[in-house]
């Protein structure tokens, strides 16, 4: 069997020697062009034959092939119908739209900044002091200066661990907050709550809202009684309270215009409400509880102004942004 020829590309010529296909332009492949001319030269070229022209032979020409007559089938005409008369269309009046009444903006209720406020501080009676409190009643001013149960849970369980206390006052009663948690922690015990009106409508109507506040809860403790009077008048003329174990000071931390009372300023006042009238008197509480703010640094000179008392080492909390000190009778 012979090898097929081998074909390489135009731009290549075959090597005899190797049978590979090397590029034109190189030197081998000048060389190989060289060679193939020298022998195309030495081979006498033949000269083709001239073949006789044939004459072309005549073709036998084609009939057309006759087309079949295909009759025309015209459609019928129709008759011409007479266009109908259309009634005469009466002339359009618009209509006139009814005046459009100017649009009055809804004015939307001011929304109250004290709400969410006041729905959170009624949930945290219900959750930390019994679910069944109904709403208390205060004023949007009055939020603040109520103890949350949240905050006061540390004081709460002091109160509630020492058994020794039957007899609470609480001094500075306002719409009852603290006096309700006291009612909670111990329904058994004999409370009594001090709010002075001083004929005053404003402190009048805060000793009206105490009074309805204690009557909502009063299922929790029965033995609350409320009396319309300052603390100073309460020690010197009540003779109930020469049997409290338990005096909770929580006096007003700001003025009238809502300006914050220095420290000095709220000693004084616990000095000329309480200190003063508890000196005159032979009976002395066994504990006394004072909240006050977090700037009032000046707690030892209050000891010194009552000799009888002394720090309870377990009767200090800080709260959010107030002091909770216990002191006790010696």
């Amino acid at each position: 069997m012979d090898k097929p020829k081998k074909v390489c590309p135009a731009d290549k010529i075959i090597n005899p020697l190797t049978l590979r296909c090397v590029l034109k332009t190189g030197a081998i492949g000048k060389k190989l062009l060289k060679n193939k001319l020298r022998e195309h030269k030495k081979e006498p070229k033949e000269k083709p034959k001239r073949e006789p022209k044939k004459e072309p032979e005549e073709k036998p020409k084609r009939e057309p092939k006759k087309e079949p007559r295909i009759l025309k089938i015209e459609p019928k005409k129709e008759p011409k119908k007479k266009p109908k008369r259309e009634p005469k269309k009466e002339p359009r009046i618009p209509k006139r739209e009814p005046k459009k009444e100017p649009r009055i903006p809804k004015i939307e209720p001011k929304k109250n900044k004290y709400a969410f406020k006041r729905k959170k501080l009624n949930d945290a009676f219900r959750k930390f002091i019994n679910p069944s409190i109904p709403d208390l009643n205060f004023s949007d001013k009055e939020i603040d200066y109520i103890s949350n149960p949240f905050d006061s849970k540390w004081r709460n369980q002091w109160l509630y661990k020492n058994k020794s206390i039957r007899h609470i006052c609480d001094a500075y009663a306002c719409i009852g907050g603290d006096t309700i948690q006291f009612m909670a922690i111990k329904p058994n015990a004999h409370i009594d709550a001090t709010q002075i009106t001083d004929n005053n409508p404003l402190l009048i109507q805060r000793f009206k809202r105490l009074n309805n506040n204690i009557r909502l809860c009063s299922f929790l403790n029965p033995f609350v009684h409320i009396h319309p009077l300052s603390i100073t008048d309460f020690i010197l003329t009540s003779p109930s309270f020469q049997s409290v174990d338990f005096l909770y000071c929580d006096p007003p931390w700001t003025d009238i215009q809502n300006n914050w009372f220095d420290s000095s300023t709220l000693i004084s006042n616990l000095n000329r409400d309480i200190f003063l009238p508890l000196i005159s008197k032979n009976y002395k509480p066994k504990f006394i509880c004072f909240k006050v703010p977090f700037h009032w640094n000046d707690f030892n000179y209050v000891l010194s102004l009552l000799p009888s008392y002394k720090y309870n080492s377990s009767g200090k909390f800080h709260f959010n942004g107030y002091w909770i000190h216990i002191i006790q009778r010696k």
